[in-house]
């Protein structure tokens, strides 16, 4: 994941368009625009199942990071969320803005698919490429939860 983020980012910014990255404390990368978070990581699951349960820690570092974007959203045009926890996919009805998300395929993530007729759309990988839009430098935001 950081190795994508660390590429889509530079590419971004080689493109004009501005990019701040939101990540958790300790998770700067060299050059890249980043905006630290204090707060529990989620516990990772060495190799998780579809029935997994989902876990969120007190303090939990998603939700802080998700407060502060929630404090910045009106200052940028697209937040872009790496992550593959259910928060912010459960959130994203809340917020303004546009919103782009990548998400596995988890029960959780099932009953919030089924939730969302009208606001919700995705394309499934087996799907294959889709046409690569062309796009106005404009401010970004990236939300990453590694």
């Amino acid at each position: 994941m950081a190795l994508n983020l660390k590429n889509i980012t530079r590419t971004m910014v080689s493109r004009g368009h501005e990019v701040k990255i939101v990540a958790p404390t300790g998770s700067a990368i060299a050059g890249l625009p980043i905006q630290e978070i204090a707060g529990a990581l989620q516990p990772l699951i060495p190799e998780p199942t579809y029935h997994d349960p989902v876990l969120m820690p007190e303090d939990a570092v998603v939700a802080h990071m998700w407060d502060y974007i929630r404090e910045v959203e009106q200052d940028y045009d697209l937040i872009v969320d790496f992550g593959y926890e259910w928060l912010p996919f459960y959130l994203s009805p809340f917020y303004s803005g546009r919103y782009c998300t990548m998400f596995a395929l988890a029960p959780g993530m099932q009953l919030w698919t089924r939730r969302s007729t009208g606001w919700l759309s995705y394309v499934p990988a087996h799907w294959g490429p889709t046409p690569k839009p062309r796009l106005k430098p404009m401010l970004w935001r990236i939300l990453s939860a590694f």
